[in-house]
């Protein structure tokens, strides 16, 4: 498990009252930046968000964060829609990743028509 996906996990057992101290001491512990200025910033493992208010930046950073983490299991999904030789319970795996997590419309659409080719197969 990654720094980040770590501290996402610590962040969501948390109430969102309590996530400030959490950025404030995660910033410190792993060398980030919690810059309150006038465009409150955050840029801690790898992500960096700005905006205007002190909670929109930690919502907008755990969003950012989570994309990231997702990232490489898209790219596998893809992989493997893509992939003729992929068993079906991969395909069905990876197509429901695409569905749930990306925003890529083309790649929706493939997967949709992939759960539905799975789902007459099974018939």
């Amino acid at each position: 498990m990654t720094a980040r996906a770590d501290f996402l996990t610590r962040l969501a057992r948390l109430p969102s009252t309590d996530y400030f101290d959490a950025f404030f001491a995660e910033s410190i512990e792993h060398g980030g930046r919690f810059d309150l200025g006038a465009s409150k910033t955050i840029e801690l493992h790898d992500v960096s968000v700005n905006h205007e208010t002190t909670e929109g930046a930690m919502i907008a950073w755990v969003r950012a964060a989570r994309a990231k983490e997702i990232e490489l299991d898209l790219i596998w999904a893809e992989m493997v829609l893509k992939d003729p030789q992929a068993f079906g319970c991969e395909r069905r795996k990876a197509a429901r990743l695409i569905l749930f997590h990306c925003h890529d419309a083309a790649l929706r659409m493939m997967a949709q028509a992939e759960l539905g080719r799975l789902s007459g197969e099974a018939s």
